[in-house]
């Protein structure tokens, strides 16, 4: 891994926003419907659409449970898009949550930017544009407007801000909303404060506290992460995802956290090794340097703290869905190790034994990567798209013959919604029949963010193939100045 300084980080960026852009807006493409899917129904037709189509929505109705959700910012930008758009549409919220996703690999790519101060882009741009672009997550991407995407933004800019920033100031207040957003956004949203408390607790620890500026955090910070504990709810009937054990949950953990390779939670052990090193490093070499390490140790415990609320409600299901947030754990253990890697404080035999370690750390988490975007994960995205075929076909029969058995007594998935009593209610609704999508309601117009998207989705090949080409022209530049340009004439080798 070659260093190089005074790296131009627009077009690394560019090339990041691109590559995973036009990757979920393909997968988009092959798989999505404008249809509703599942859960969209109740959070967003019955609990949100229905009250604002006969003018009783009230500021409330943003905040009422969902499973075990309160997703304001959710449904504050589905309702936006409806009013907007004047049409409901799920490719809607799959496009935006493209863009999220895109911007999210795109800041995390800059943040390893000024951790690295210029250096190794080329190296941590592909790790980025690669883990997200995989389809590994195709759940989410064709799903509609789902939270894990606006979830992990959120952390991020909340473990970046808050941690890099003294409290107060303009950046601290940024970090602080990011926190605030995500404990709206799903049930453990509150994870983003609960990990920067985490952090301040690691300085006191590791004696690199600032009392009275840590104390004055703690003090905002908490009862953010209280009121998120104590807005949480479980669902009715979810208590069967939980694990009847406390081994069991350790073991669903050590799953979790082995991600890609988790069907054998020994793995955990080495998919996490350089944050782990990172942390030892921290804790015990006492020098002004360690702060920029904060970054990582903060997002990687949010990631951990994912992975256990996932293993506690969720035990056994592990879901592409999930993916989203499991699959951040390779950018951050890699950063941790490009950090390592230039740490000159580091006794001489470790500095020899990072490179071997980093090898070992490719070669598993190349081989976990190729092992979960094998064309398992499209195939299943393949027959959930011939279910929303038939979903399309059954909805339709519906609206047209307003008979529900039409709905009922079809094959697991069949129709958008699991009983087909509620969503005829929702269905016979005059006002929300008419902000049906086409492909279902023929009568219905499209409108101008759905025309958009018809234009947009299409591209999805054309800006992916552009953004790895864009990438590699990066690469290869930085390659050849490592290379080539002299030491004292702006570049290193």
């Amino acid at each position: 891994i070659w260093p190089m300084k005074n790296t131009i980080i627009l077009p690394w960026l560019a090339s990041v926003f691109l590559a995973i852009l036009g990757s979920k807006l393909a997968l988009i493409h092959l798989y999505g419907s404008p249809l509703p899917w599942w859960d969209q129904w109740a959070a967003e037709g019955w609990q949100l659409y229905i009250p604002y189509l006969d003018g009783s929505l009230r500021p409330g109705d943003f905040f009422v449970i969902h499973c075990e959700h309160r997703a304001v910012v959710n449904r504050a930008l589905s309702l936006l898009t409806l009013i907007i758009n004047g049409q409901w549409d799920a490719r809607l919220g799959m496009v935006l949550n493209a863009a999220v996703t895109a911007s999210t690999g795109a800041f995390l790519s800059w943040a390893g930017w000024k951790l690295l101060e210029q250096r190794n882009m080329a190296a941590f741009c592909v790790m980025n544009a690669l883990v997200f672009s995989l389809p590994v997550s195709w759940e989410s991407t064709v799903h509609g407007l789902m939270g894990n995407y606006f979830l992990a933004a959120f952390a991020l800019g909340a473990a970046w801000f808050l941690t890099a920033s003294d409290p107060f100031r303009p950046a601290w207040r940024l970090g602080f909303l990011s926190a605030f957003l995500g404990l709206i956004t799903l049930g453990t949203g509150f994870f983003g404060a609960l990990a920067v408390i985490g952090v301040i607790a690691l300085r006191f620890l590791a004696r690199a506290a600032r009392p009275r500026l840590d104390l004055a955090a703690l003090a905002c910070l908490a009862p953010l992460a209280a009121a998120g504990f104590f807005m949480r709810e479980t669902a009715p009937g979810h208590d069967a995802f939980m694990p009847a054990s406390a081994v069991g949950l350790f073991g669903a953990f050590c799953r979790n956290l082995a991600w890609p390779a988790t069907g054998f939670a020994p793995a955990a052990a080495v998919a996490w090794l350089p944050a782990g090193l990172l942390f030892l490093r921290y804790l015990f070499v006492r020098d002004a340097a360690r702060s920029k390490y904060e970054f990582v140790l903060g997002f990687g415990l949010w990631i951990a703290l994912q992975a256990a609320a996932l293993a506690f409600a969720r035990y056994g299901i592990l879901a592409s869905r999930h993916a989203v947030i499991l699959s951040l754990s390779l950018p951050v253990n890699f950063l941790a190790l490009l950090l390592l890697l230039r740490d000159t404080s580091l006794p001489a035999w470790a500095r020899k034994a990072l490179p071997a370690v980093l090898i070992a750390w490719m070669a598993f988490a190349g081989h976990g990567l190729w092992k979960a975007s094998q064309g398992g994960c499209l195939a299943e995205a393949a027959v959930f798209k011939q279910h929303l075929s038939r979903c399309e076909d059954n909805v339709r029969a519906f609206l047209t013959t307003d008979d529900i058995s039409c709905l009922e007594n079809k094959a697991q998935y069949d129709i958008p919604f699991p009983s087909p009593e509620k969503l005829a209610l929702v269905l016979r609704h005059p006002g929300l029949r008419k902000i049906l999508p086409p492909c279902v309601n023929g009568a219905s117009r499209e409108g101008p963010l759905s025309r958009a998207a018809d234009r947009l989705i299409p591209l999805g090949r054309a800006v992916m193939a552009a953004g790895f080409a864009l990438l590699v022209v990066m690469s290869l530049h930085e390659l050849s100045m490592a290379f080539f340009v002299r030491p004292g004439r702006g570049g290193a080798a």
